[in-house]
């Protein structure tokens, strides 16, 4: 299976989640190159803060309507604070096929409100 990802970044206001998170939302999509079938997110700054052993292949093809195939999305939640506006963090992929590092992707902390994305295809 090949995987693409997109990486959102997402600070959203209290209505959408508890007041003082600071939240990435991954969203992962099936494409045409081999990726990795299970994998683990973490924040490289914060490790404490990650999602762990995802099977992508159960989560994208689930049979759940709410969510098309070769799709799927979580989120990565820690509290607000810890990265500052306009500072740089990592998010890493894990192969837990092989425990290697799959890829770490750059982001910045924009001190705007409301939502960031950054789509990234591997």
């Amino acid at each position: 299976m090949a995987i693409s990802i997109s990486i959102v970044l997402t600070l959203f206001p209290p209505t959408y989640a508890q007041k003082g998170s600071f939240i990435v939302e991954v969203k992962f999509v099936d494409s045409l190159t081999n990726g990795p079938n299970d994998v683990s997110l973490y924040i490289e700054e914060y490790p404490q803060y990650s999602r762990n052993n995802i099977d992508l292949i159960d989560a994208m093809y689930d049979d759940d309507p709410g969510s098309p195939d070769g799709q799927y999305t979580t989120r990565i939640v820690m509290p607000s604070g810890l990265i500052d506006a306009n500072e740089d963090f990592h998010v890493c992929v894990v192969d837990e096929d092989d425990g290697s590092k799959y890829d770490c992707f750059e982001l910045t902390n924009s001190p705007k409100k409301g939502p960031e994305y950054l789509t990234v295809k591997v």
